[in-house]
């Protein structure tokens, strides 16, 4: 399997062997949104646990983008933001990495002496973003933990057949290699409870089946 439709068609071919009929593409993707949402949430509290395996499954909703702030120094979350890693702003032309402050400790922060707010930058998180101080509008380098994306099959109609669109694909976020724990979790959200060794074995019927020209049925 290497896109989201063949997830699709691997599902069917699990349902279809449990009696439990056809699903369509939008019940799938469904199902996919609300398993992709649960691993994340597990990797996520593995992580805090100190799992280190747990940093690498969610290596791919770290992300990093540019964030320009209001002229209040306001500067909106991103969106799926989930929480910060780290900001950067430009001082004197070098990189600085923004402390974040808590509301008890702001009052210090901006009246130190020996760290001025203006060459020594901090955050603190809001309700909508983060109040980056000095007060001003600037542009930073935002590094953060994304929640996933809603994942979307891509599909058109033709005749009784659905058929592939790839265009339209949004693809699942953990890489393949979790592709069968995120089917597990989107078949119980389904109906049907199958264990890893279960899926894996079902997953070699189903690509042994696509090689000869049945795509899994």
């Amino acid at each position: 399997m290497t896109t989201i439709f063949d997830v699709y068609l691997f599902i069917n071919f699990v349902t279809n062997k449990d009696n439990n009929g056809y699903l369509t593409p939008p019940e799938v993707s469904k199902a996919l949104d609300v398993a992709q949402n649960a691993l994340w949430e597990n990797y996520l509290g593995k992580r805090q646990d100190g799992n280190e395996l747990a940093l690498v499954a969610l290596q791919p909703f770290y992300k990093k983008t540019t964030v320009i702030s209001d002229g209040n120094g306001l500067a909106l979350y991103p969106s799926l933001w989930a929480e910060t890693q780290a900001i950067y702003k430009p001082v004197a032309g070098i990189d600085v990495s923004l402390r974040q402050v808590l509301h008890d400790e702001l009052y210090e922060a901006q009246s130190s002496v020996m760290y001025p707010i203006a060459a020594n930058p901090r955050y603190l998180e809001q309700e909508t973003g983060a109040q980056l101080y000095p007060k001003v509008n600037t542009t930073v380098d935002w590094h953060y933990l994304s929640r996933p994306t809603t994942p979307y099959i891509g599909f058109t109609v033709s005749g009784n057949e659905v058929e592939p669109s790839p265009i339209d694909n949004v693809e699942l976020q953990f890489a393949p290699q979790y592709w069968n724990e995120t089917i597990a979790l989107a078949l119980k959200y389904i109906g049907v409870n199958l264990a890893d060794q279960q899926i894996e074995g079902l997953v070699q019927t189903f690509s042994l089946n696509a090689n000869n020209g049945n795509n899994g049925n």
